[in-house]
């Protein structure tokens, strides 16, 4: 089993840096859009879009259908020593677009977040391969990240505590059976 996550995570880390691996500033605006702009949009749409939807109506509960949901959308990665931040990470996506009533709040997180990682990527090329290497290189890593972490917090909580959307609301009107029966 470990030989498999590590041949997986090896794999992806290939065709990351084979995208990442450009120097140029086309190369960096061809990564934006391919990695920024298409999983941003595409990942949404099929996981907070499609697939959370369909398990908040299945559960009949937003946060069992969330975390289902960015436990999938981790693992589906296939990079499994970065699962728990992606599951974080799909975790925040989908409790934005839950809280908002809308993908285009999760969309465009989803971009900024992979923009970040292809600019970083671009301008600091050893995060690709060094895995010892961090984008801020004064040892006080932990300080954004705890700030990040409290900034997303805040959000989320000021978003639901803002937000009307209730499963109610969302799925009134909408058969109460199994979505999947004919």
């Amino acid at each position: 089993m470990e030989g498999w996550l590590t041949k997986s995570e090896d794999d992806a880390a290939r065709q990351i840096e084979f995208l990442l691996n450009r120097n140029t500033t086309a190369d960096l605006l061809i990564n934006l859009v391919v990695i920024a702009v298409f999983a941003g949009v595409g990942e949404e749409l099929l996981f907070r879009g499609v697939l959370q939807r369909l398990l908040i109506r299945i559960f009949k509960s937003p946060m069992a259908g969330i975390i289902v949901v960015a436990f999938v959308f981790s693992a589906i990665h296939f990079q499994f020593f970065g699962f728990l931040p992606r599951f974080i990470l799909g975790i925040v996506l989908g409790m934005i677009y839950w809280y908002s009533g809308s993908l285009w709040p999760a969309i465009i997180a989803h971009f900024a977040y992979d923009a970040v990682a292809v600019i970083a990527v671009h301008f600091n090329p050893e995060l690709l391969t060094n895995t010892e290497a961090t984008l801020f290189t004064d040892g006080i890593s932990w300080i954004y990240a705890l700030t990040s972490f409290v900034f997303m917090g805040a959000i989320i909580w000021y978003m639901k505590v803002q937000s009307t959307v209730t499963y109610e609301k969302v799925y009134a009107g909408e058969e109460t059976e199994d979505p999947f029966s004919t």
